[in-house]
């Protein structure tokens, strides 16, 4: 009984963040209301009410002689007691705005998302440094956008729906963005000489790769021996590292945390999630679960390891020489070898 009374408390606390409907599913009826956090975005469950009125204003931008327009947008000082620069976004039933500019003092702070998918598209003209949308966590922390390259006029940007992740794009950002497609290359060079917006682009590919969108459900029901391994998915280990994150929400995990170890050289040494859970024999015991990797020092890939719950190993075991030759791979099962 006290496990299912706490189940109902966290369901209520995330405001339905893991509820089946994400904002870029096909047919979504957009709820209108302020996001908090990137989560409340992507699942389209606003926490806040929308404030009656929204303000505007034009800016210029681009290189003299060739200047466009973007328009910003402000929806107040204070929505409840949250601050305009602790916004995610907001969205007005019928259209969604992002946090681009969380600087205090910035009254215009949004900007209209052009394109809902799994990279989602909009414009920004100021100039920041690339960084990581911050998703919310306990506490009411939550993060924001900062996009464009230092010095330089941002133009076109998208967000990446599965991790919050923002970017400056160009032809060489979309290329690593699609890595796969090799019809890419040829509808650059066509676009580019009729169009020079990517927009087109970025809806095209991410239409194509919509099965790629991160949308695990953690319920009752959840494998979490399927879930707990990097997928291909994670094209990267900060996106490994988001989705095993965000699962520190469910009351199937008591506790989730990354493990990062150093060389003196500031070299990663050591990647891996430690977490307790339900499924454990003991509730206080952290186990190595997922996937983990060891580095050389000069970088190189050392070994990957794969542990189930319990800590066993579980899957593929490889092994690296410092110059990146397979020295072997090995296979287990429940921490026994059999190949």
């Amino acid at each position: 009984m006290k496990k299912f009374l706490f189940f109902l408390v966290v369901l209520f606390g995330l405001n339905n963040v893991f509820a089946q409907e994400l904002i870029v599913d096909s047919g979504v009826v957009l709820k209108k209301g302020v996001y908090r956090t990137f989560d409340e975005f992507k699942y389209n469950s606003p926490s806040l009410d929308f404030p009656s009125g929204i303000d505007t204003v034009s800016l210029k931008y681009g290189f003299i002689g060739n200047r466009d327009r973007l328009t910003y947008y402000d929806i107040g000082r204070n929505i409840g007691e949250l601050k305009a620069n602790q916004m995610f976004g907001f969205c007005d039933g019928e259209s969604v705005y992002f946090n681009v500019d969380y600087s205090k003092y910035s009254k215009m702070n949004f900007v209209k998302v052009g394109y809902l998918g799994r990279y989602c598209y909009f414009k920004h003209s100021k100039p920041f440094k690339p960084s990581i949308v911050a998703a919310g966590v306990a506490g009411g922390l939550v993060g924001g956008l900062i996009v464009g390259a230092a010095g330089q006029p941002a133009g076109e940007c998208v967000l990446d729906i599965n991790n919050g992740v923002s970017y400056s794009i160009s032809k060489s950002k979309l290329k690593s963005l699609f890595p796969e497609d090799e019809s890419l290359e040829k509808d650059i060079k066509y676009l580019i000489g009729v169009n020079p917006d990517l927009k087109d682009l970025v809806v095209k590919y991410s239409k194509i790769y919509d099965y790629e969108i991160v949308r695990d459900i953690l319920d009752d029901n959840a494998d979490l021996d399927q879930l707990i391994y990097r997928k291909s998915i994670d094209s990267t280990l900060a996106d490994y590292e988001y989705r095993m994150k965000r699962y520190q929400s469910s009351p199937m995990f008591y506790e989730i945390k990354i493990v990062k170890n150093y060389y003196g050289n500031e070299q990663l040494k050591v990647f891996g999630v430690w977490a307790k859970h339900e499924k454990g024999n003991n509730a206080d015991y952290p186990y190595d679960i997922g996937t983990w990797y060891h580095f050389h020092k000069n970088g190189q890939l050392k070994e990957e390891v794969n542990y189930n719950l319990l800590g066993k190993k579980n899957g593929r075991n490889i092994e690296y020489d410092d110059q990146g030759k397979l020295i072997h791979e090995l296979m287990y099962a429940d921490g026994e070898l059999v190949e």
